[in-house]
């Protein structure tokens, strides 16, 4: 069904295009020719969006489901959107429900355009991102290939912009900062289980990184390892011969070692 609507979209446009390639060929200049092509797909993506929207609404006109919930025609119109493409003129159809009274533009409803917005969200977008950069103006006519908007249109949609309050947003937790990290380093032998005949093993390397010391009553202070610490697994790689300390590495950060 769609691809229908595209390549009568086409069908139409091939003579401009063909135009533009024959121009080009007398002339020979480049740049006249990939700008009158991005001209004329423009036209084209335009022309087929129109046709889209045409053919949802042919369908809401001709569905019995529709008439079975109520709605009936009223009249036809038409209504013209400034997309980042260029302007798109299309007819629609205004229903109205017998049952509840409510009047509206059903196919807006499944596009969902909004009924009084004048631009589509993708032109005032560009519109937006130019503006921010350069000015008012220029923003403006960069919110479409084929079509621009006033200085004063860019400066009504800047301002009547709303941002959420800084109370409103979300408070980031804040990470918890130690007065000292205490790091213990120590090796294990580790009795190796892929040679069983040479009964071979390995001195493993442990390192321990933790915030301090909790007193426990009647012996020694021992250490705390809260749920950020880190306990470093043995090595598994290769005889170690080091001695426990020269295993220690720097520490670059709270909970990592390097």
């Amino acid at each position: 069904m769609y691809a229908n609507i595209i390549q009568q979209a086409m069908s139409e446009m091939v003579p401009d295009f063909e135009r533009i390639i024959e121009k080009y060929l007398e002339g020979k200049d480049f740049a006249v020719l990939n700008t009158e092509m991005k001209e004329q797909s423009a036209l084209l993506g335009a022309s087929i969006v129109k046709r889209l929207i045409e053919d949802i609404n042919r369908m809401l006109r001709e569905s019995r489901e529709r008439r079975e919930k109520g709605w009936y025609v009223v009249k036809d119109d038409t209504r013209s959107l400034l997309t980042s493409l260029g302007d798109v003129c299309f007819k629609r159809t205004l229903f109205i429900n017998h049952r509840t009274g409510e009047r509206a533009y059903l196919a807006d409803r499944i596009l969902c355009l909004s009924p009084r917005e004048r631009m589509t969200e993708d032109a005032v977008a560009q519109m937006l991102k130019e503006a921010v950069e350069t000015c008012y103006r220029k923003g403006g006519e960069a919110s479409s290939i084929l079509g621009s908007v006033s200085k004063e249109t860019v400066k009504e949609k800047i301002h009547g912009l709303v941002f959420p309050k800084e109370k409103d947003l979300p408070v980031e937790e804040k990470k918890k900062e130690c007065s000292y990290l205490y790091i213990e380093a120590d090796e294990d032998h580790i009795h190796s289980q892929q040679n069983e005949a040479n009964k071979t093993g390995m001195i493993g390397k442990l390192i321990y990184i933790f915030e301090g010391k909790d007193e426990a009553s009647d012996s020694p202070l021992t250490s705390s390892f809260p749920e950020n610490s880190i306990i470093m697994p043995p090595s598994l790689v290769g005889v170690m011969k080091l001695s426990c300390f020269s295993a220690v590495t720097p520490v670059r950060g709270w909970n990592q070692w390097v």
